[in-house]
């Protein structure tokens, strides 16, 4: 499997706005468990976008069939993976539940849009 240079750039791109955004608004709140609770969302949000880049890559050339199964069937293993994450984390860190909730969905649909938008380079690649 070969690293996309083009994926890691604009992921690294991406995560430091998020990450300029949130110490924009945590300068203005001062808050330690909100901090601890935005920060834990955006990277359950990055460690989501990085399982379906490698799964994207390992499916790629495969057949269509094939890539669609593993796309689809990854998305819901890793949605059930947050899900069972975010319960944990809520229940033995005690973050701040409307803080984490709120940036872990936010977080999720940036990540997923910058997904579905590699998703669609790679399969213009393979068809042509």
């Amino acid at each position: 499997m070969k690293i996309d240079r083009w994926f890691l750039k604009n992921l690294l791109v991406i995560s430091l706005i998020c990450l300029l955004l949130i110490a924009i608004l945590l300068i203005y709140y001062k808050n330690e468990s909100l901090t601890k609770a935005i920060l834990a969302g955006f990277f359950l949000a990055v460690f989501n976008v990085t399982i379906g880049y490698l799964s994207i890559e390992y499916a790629h050339n495969k057949s269509i069939t094939k890539f669609m199964k593993v796309l689809i069937g990854g998305m819901s293993i890793r949605l059930l993976i947050l899900i069972i994450c975010l319960l944990i984390f809520i229940s033995i860190f005690n973050f701040h539940i409307v803080a984490f909730i709120s940036s872990l969905f936010v977080f999720y649909i940036i990540f997923l849009i910058f997904e579905i938008v590699y998703i669609e380079k790679r399969l213009k690649s393979k068809i042509s």
